[in-house]
């Protein structure tokens, strides 16, 4: 059964939002899944470099919100390719900026996670579309505990987009300003969103 360690700094306003329009919601529900056999929790002033060495485990499933670059989530930097490799056999999946960029790829063919879902360019949290794809992130995050594979996560999370795209399309006539604005977001998440790794990698009972 997985350890799920759950990293959420809370340091700014957007890591506020992504605490609570994406994180709260299924840390809520997340003892609820049998593959889930421990839940840590880092948030606001628990989520240190220290704590989160010592919570990273081989095989764990590591869910982080936050800021993120090209070689690091947080700032200073959380993980990176120092400590990444204490999650051997894990799955990562990181809602932050850039980091598909260079750490995820690295994560697996180097560090040996079987699996890695995060963005490769800008992941901005505006408040409005946040909430709107918030549900979507929700169904995906609970198929992943549920037992599915990360590649039929990964495809949750990208029809869920793909929904609200449709439901915010421009050429609808009821389409206003705000329907632009939601619109942009979830097309701009699913074209940068990436998966490394072994598709069919999942949590293990056992």
């Amino acid at each position: 059964m997985a350890t799920l360690v759950v990293i959420r700094r809370e340091g700014d306003w957007t890591e506020g939002a992504m605490s609570s329009n994406w994180a709260n919601p299924f840390v809520s529900t997340a003892g609820s899944f049998p593959l889930i056999a421990s839940l840590n929790d880092l948030d606001d002033g628990n989520a240190t470099r220290e704590a989160v060495d010592l919570a990273l485990q081989p095989q764990s499933w590591v869910l982080y919100f936050g800021h993120g670059t090209p070689a690091q989530l947080g700032d200073p930097a959380l993980i990176d390719d120092r400590n990444i490799g204490r999650a051997v056999g894990g799955i990562v999946v990181a809602f932050a900026c850039s980091s598909a960029a260079r750490l995820g790829g690295a994560a697996v063919r180097r560090f040996g996670v079987a699996a890695y879902v995060g963005f490769h360019g800008e992941l901005p949290v505006y408040a409005v579309p946040a909430s709107i794809v918030a549900g979507g992130i929700l169904d995906a995050l609970q198929h992943l505990a549920g037992g599915a594979t990360i590649g039929a996560t990964f495809d949750s999370l990208m029809k869920s987009l793909d929904d609200v795209m449709k439901a915010h399309h421009p050429s609808r006539p009821d389409h206003t300003l705000n329907d632009g604005l939601i619109y942009l977001y979830a097309w701009g998440m699913s074209q940068s969103a990436r998966l490394f790794g072994h598709h069919n990698a999942r949590l293990t009972a056992g």
